[in-house]
């Protein structure tokens, strides 16, 4: 893969950042603007002040799950949503000449290990199969933050990787049999046969209700139906808004709490990643996964800026609720910028999202060529969630 990089023309010569970027880019390893009903200026960044279910409450969010029809509504929407922010800028200069610099597609994750061998190695591919394993690891894909004394955040993970430790959980799930909807088949056994395994998880009721939703009769042909209403040909499907929420609807704990719908968006773009080498025909028209690791690494590379506040909660380790409404704008400005930068390259949604995830952890190592300014992404939001 040949991929120029930089902000100057000059970085394109540089070899060794060429060289990093390539490693980088190879794949995903494993507003609120009512202020009549909440006020900036009283809200701590943990949300205690005040407190907010943990449940969606859509007068108070900027975006009510049953308005975008579309992919390009949705991103309206959150361009709306950041209108006059106080806490996020979209740098649309920076964003132009970053996006000049993609010059080809990357490598997109296989998404090996977060399915059984037996569905990854299928031939010819289930994609039923696939896909129902992916929704129920990818269910999980959240969670990882927990608050610690005096709002410090502390994130459950194995290597630094929340996602490589949720992948572990399910695996040993797999090993013992009791992967819901394939083993277990009946959600009455969930909780006695999986809580074990989650003795030190966060979100623990949480996860056990999201497997129960997959242990439920039916959820199997859920699926199905997703996929069948996706289907455009003998060898080919293309993934829609609609589908995305479709899936939301069919699995509310597990995909219907999220106005952003990082978790089922992510359901799609795994898909592509698995079944395009496979030789089947993904198209994607859904949304990027927003989540943390987006705005961190939009915000490092000079995309989105924050404002003095944001910047220091994040540098202190803070946490966020939910509601926050910077939380809710870094994610609504990732949707909008990650549109952006598609538009300009050509890109699909799996394609961004395997730029900018794989790219969050190594930005600060990459030396820019002489001039520029080195890449210094700040610490990822910390936000005790299962929604992303």
């Amino acid at each position: 893969m040949t991929i120029t990089f930089g902000s100057i023309p000059q970085m394109a010569k540089n070899n060794k950042v060429n060289k990093h970027i390539r490693k980088t880019f190879a794949s995903r390893q494993i507003d609120f603007q009512s202020t009549q009903l909440l006020k900036i200026d009283t809200v701590s960044f943990s949300g205690k002040q005040p407190s907010f279910k943990s449940i969606i409450d859509t007068e108070r969010l900027s975006l009510p799950l049953d308005q975008a029809k579309t992919t390009e509504d949705f991103v309206n929407k959150m361009k709306e949503t950041i209108k006059g922010s106080q806490w996020v800028k979209i740098n649309n200069i920076r964003l132009t000449d970053i996006a000049a610099l993609f010059k080809e597609p990357p490598n997109l994750l296989d998404w090996k290990g977060y399915i059984s061998d037996e569905a990854f190695n299928a031939v010819p591919p289930d994609l039923n199969r696939a896909m129902f394993e992916l929704a129920i690891n990818i269910a999980n894909q959240s969670g990882f933050i927990i608050e610690e004394p005096e709002g410090k955040a502390k994130k459950w993970e194995i290597g630094g990787s929340g996602a490589k430790a949720m992948v572990d959980v399910i695996s040993k799930i797999r090993e013992e049999n009791i992967l819901p909807g394939i083993n277990l088949k009946n959600p009455s056994e969930v909780s006695e046969k999986i809580s074990p395994l989650l003795k030190d998880v966060p979100f623990k009721e949480d996860r056990i209700a999201i497997f129960k939703e997959f242990a439920q009769s039916g959820a199997y042909k859920k699926i199905e139906n997703i996929l069948n209403q996706a289907k455009t040909g003998s060898n080919s499907y293309c993934f829609t808004f609609d589908s995305v929420k479709k899936l939301a609807e069919a699995f509310p704990k597990s995909f219907g709490n999220d106005p952003f719908y990082k978790k089922a968006s992510l359901v799609m773009i795994a898909m592509a990643g698995f079944s395009r080498p496979r030789g089947i025909d993904i198209q994607l028209d859904v949304p990027v996964a927003s989540d943390y690791r987006l705005p961190q690494t939009l915000e490092g590379l000079g995309i989105l800026h924050f404002n003095d506040d944001l910047n220091n909660a994040l540098q202190e380790g803070k946490i966020f609720h939910e509601d926050h409404p910077a939380v809710q704008h870094i994610r609504a400005a990732s949707v909008v910028a990650s549109a952006e930068i598609s538009k300009q390259t050509g890109f699909d949604s799996a394609m961004i999202d395997g730029l900018l995830w794989g790219m969050a952890r190594k930005l600060s190592k990459l030396e820019p060529a002489p001039g520029t300014t080195k890449y210094d992404p700040k610490p990822h939001i910390m936000v005790s969630t299962m929604r992303f």
